[in-house]
């Protein structure tokens, strides 16, 4: 399987009869490296086997549990891909592999359950953020995350960007202002029929075509109330139009720009994650906040076992996570009523886990933070209720 989604890894975080193997393998990008790659795996594979042996597993019970992972390194045509990272996860009659665009250190973790730390973060907590490439013509809306972005431009952005695209045809030379040939002629494009307040005709037109782009967003951010950043030319003329009849939610100050013709995709995915990173930082501080005043009024918790079974009440408005401390443990539902007991014995189950895919099951917040910010705690919560 290549596909990992936030459904698969609520699967994967449960808890096995028998230990099995968690390997991540960055992706080694040298001239070799459709080469290197299967031989590194091969490599962790073969030392995956001395651990288990080691550990008292017997012969045949741990070639048939690393069969598949040998097998892949064999399958020429797997590797031929780039990818940030690989990760395998092989346990008895499971084998579960994916190409991750994240970049994560090589590791290679022996236990009951898939290692997941490094992805939980990325997977359950990445934040996105909507898009707005405004150009005179040809306006586009991305779906950007840390990692990738997807284009969706509605079909109601492309016609009505084609319909106006006479219009703006010089937009980019004249920010408005006409532009006129020698000789007197006016060169065809925003407004070049004759009349004399040019200025304010342009900025009528404009007008309309941010109306009908600001229409087809607000359809699209009701589904998913993520925030928006406008970007564009560095002239940026249809911005502060866009602004002013914008009545959607969401939308960030600030103005990304970027070459539109086409666009420099490179360069806006670089700018978006420093407004991402903002924007997390923003909301940290503010739930750090919320958690500091509500300290005393049973709206916060600190107990890791009490907090398993909030998170599966739904309870947990906000999660914050120790990156530096795991908690262990066991889990008993009886009557639909989740128990959770710590243990501290890593072969039981990463409590850390189930409180971090429980809480944003639940449509709950989540955050990683150091140990200088959390303490001791391995887990903290802000409850609903």
């Amino acid at each position: 399987m290549n596909t990992l989604d936030n459904n698969e890894i609520r699967d994967l975080a449960r808890p096995r009869k028998n230990v099995g193997i968690s390997i991540y393998l960055p992706f080694n990008d040298g001239t070799q490296g459709d080469l290197k790659n299967p031989a590194l795996l091969k490599e962790m594979l073969n030392e995956a086997r001395e651990k288990l042996t080691v550990d008292g597993v017997k012969a045949d019970v741990v070639s048939n549990l690393l069969k598949p992972g040998f097998d892949l390194t064999a399958d020429e045509t797997y590797w031929r891909e780039k990818f940030g990272s690989l990760v395998v996860f092989l346990f008895s009659n499971e084998f579960h592999f994916y190409k991750l665009p994240f970049a994560y250190e090589q590791k290679l973790v022996i236990s009951r359950y898939p290692y997941l730390n490094p992805i939980l973060k990325d997977f359950l907590t990445n934040k996105c953020i909507y898009v707005l490439v405004l150009a005179a013509g040809g306006s586009k809306l991305f779906k950007f995350d840390r990692y990738g972005y997807l284009d969706i431009t509605t079909k109601g952005i492309e016609k009505s960007s084609k319909e106006y695209a006479d219009y703006f045809q010089i937009e980019r030379e004249s920010n408005y202002h006409i532009k006129r040939g020698g000789a007197g002629r006016t060169k065809e494009g925003l407004i070049s029929h004759g009349h004399d307040n040019t200025e304010q005709l342009n900025k009528v037109r404009a007008t309309e075509y941010a109306r009908i782009i600001a229409k087809e967003v607000k359809s699209i951010a009701r589904v998913d109330n993520l925030p928006l950043i406008l970007a564009g030319a560095k002239s940026g003329f249809l911005a502060p139009t866009f602004r002013s009849v914008f009545d959607g939610s969401g939308l960030l100050e600030g103005y990304i720009p970027v070459e539109t013709e086409p666009v420099n995709m490179g360069m806006l995915q670089s700018e978006v994650g420093k407004i991402l990173d903002k924007v997390e930082n923003d909301e940290e501080k503010i739930a750090l906040e919320v958690v500091t005043n509500l300290l005393g009024t049973g709206l916060e918790e600190s107990l890791p076992d009490q907090i398993i079974k909030q998170t599966s009440e739904g309870r947990v408005e906000t999660l914050f996570v120790n990156n530096e401390q795991d908690v262990f443990g066991t889990i008993n539902v009886f009557n639909g009523i989740c128990e959770a007991k710590v243990t501290n014995n890593p072969e039981d189950e990463n409590l850390t886990n189930i409180a971090v895919i429980n809480t944003w099951y639940k449509k709950g917040k989540v955050y990683f933070l150091p140990k200088n910010v959390i303490g001791e705690r391995p887990l903290m919560a802000v409850l609903r209720y």
